[in-house]
């Protein structure tokens, strides 16, 4: 045995020696992890730019190309950005999912409210009765400017027929199928937002979101969104896995291995999703025209016109659109054949299917595949709505006069003795 005496310093650093060892292995783990990371980075960025290459070598632009669109040669295109009001400012609303701020952007205006401005132009007048429209972008208008909108141009189509105290009011939002455009309804029923007439414009988005989840009724991208609140609470793995999903290589090789990525199309079976479409359609519309009863409003429902459903000659543009998944095309036709033989059986039910609306005109109607139509086109469809919902306007005079007498005297009885 050593009689050499220990020094402090040397007892101090025998008792660090554990976490020494503790920190070269916290070192050599991050050493590994940011190896690794940087090892994935860098394949990822490989094989895209191995795809780039090869869409560059096929003739194929990195970026969707302009030539032979419908407004190609129109000077406020070069300034209009549908896309940037969802990169902007959005609230998360428990009902119904994303709800805009208020926006502006070269001829889009989102109000404080969260809706899309609907002026149809000239002076308007204190309104006497309003109409409430509601769709997904196609409503909304995303390839339009605010004075071309449905809405929009179905308040001027009402104001050329002499109506000019009607207001239009455009609840269409992105991405919004028919479940969440009834519930924006009912919350404007709760609030004691009483329409005339509504008017739901659906179709695309129906079928979509069946065609994406395997399921009718289900929001777009619902598994997608998911899957975000799951990372979001599950810690560094969650946000990991989260990236990974985001990788195209990942996607790529979850395809190789026969799984579905999140977010991508189930490929249903055609026959039994319409069949479920059909269901689910028919009985959103049936707990619409029951809060119409009650609340002493008209109910129309159209199924808008799309590009795999119309019968037009198609122009240079429209050639040139391919379909966004195989099958879907197949799959719109059928869902829209379907959906109008169940709700044309019901009479009681004003449905206005407008497949055939476009199929004598030659020029550009669609701008894309999920049923965005150019303005002029927008002029063509609300002239088609006005000439629906006047005579429901001109009837809702003395309904409403009545109505709002029975109202008045349910107020009194309601309130407080004096």
């Amino acid at each position: 045995m050593s009689d050499t005496p220990v020094s402090p310093l040397e007892r101090l650093s025998a008792r660090l020696a554990p976490l020494r060892r503790v920190g070269r292995g916290l070192r050599d783990g991050w050493l590994i992890i940011g190896v690794t990371l940087a090892l994935l980075i860098g394949l990822e960025l490989a094989y895209r730019a191995q795809g780039a290459l090869r869409r560059t070598l096929r003739g194929e632009s990195l970026t969707p190309s302009t030539k032979g669109h419908p407004y190609e040669h129109e000077p406020w295109f070069a300034t209009f950005d549908p896309l940037r009001p969802q990169q902007v400012a959005w609230r998360y609303d428990p009902y119904r999912g994303w709800w805009p701020l208020a926006y502006r952007a070269p001829g889009i205006t989102v109000d404080s409210n969260g809706l899309r401005h609907a002026a149809g132009g000239g002076e308007r007048l204190t309104p006497q009765r309003r109409v409430f429209v509601f769709g997904g972008s196609a409503a909304w208008g995303y390839s339009v400017r605010d004075e071309h909108t449905i809405a929009a141009a179905v308040e001027a189509a009402l104001r050329d027929r002499g109506q000019d105290r009607v207001e239009v009011v455009n609840f269409g939002q992105s991405s919004y199928n028919a479940t969440q455009e009834a519930i924006t309804l009912l919350l404007e029923l709760r609030a004691g937002n009483v329409p005339d007439v509504v008017v739901f414009y659906d179709g695309n988005n129906d079928v979509s979101a069946t065609f994406q989840n395997g399921v009718a009724g289900r929001t777009l991208n619902q598994a997608l969104a998911a899957d975000r609140w799951r990372a979001a609470r599950g810690g560094f793995a969650s946000q990991v896995g989260d990236l990974a999903r985001h990788s195209l290589l990942f996607q790529r090789l979850q395809g190789a291995l026969g799984r579905q990525p999140v977010g991508r199309p189930v490929m249903p079976d055609a026959e039994a999703a319409c069949v479920d479409v059909a269901r689910y359609y028919h009985g959103l519309t049936r707990t619409v025209e029951g809060l119409a009863q009650s609340f002493d409003f008209r109910a129309v429902f159209l199924w808008q016109p799309m590009l795999a459903t119309s019968r037009k000659p198609r122009s240079a543009w429209e050639r040139s659109i391919l379909e966004w998944a195989p099958g879907y095309d197949r799959m719109m036709q059928r869902c829209t054949a379907m959906v109008d033989s169940v709700m044309t059986a019901r009479q009681s039910t004003t449905y206005v299917p407008l497949h055939a609306l476009f199929d004598a005109d030659t020029a550009t109607v669609f701008v894309d595949n999920w049923g965005h139509t150019t303005e002029a086109a927008n002029a063509v469809i609300a002239s088609r709505i006005a000439d629906i919902i006047l005579p429901m306007l001109n009837g809702s005079r003395t309904r409403r006069a009545v109505t709002s007498a029975a109202d008045d005297a349910a107020s009194l009885s309601l309130a407080p003795a004096r």
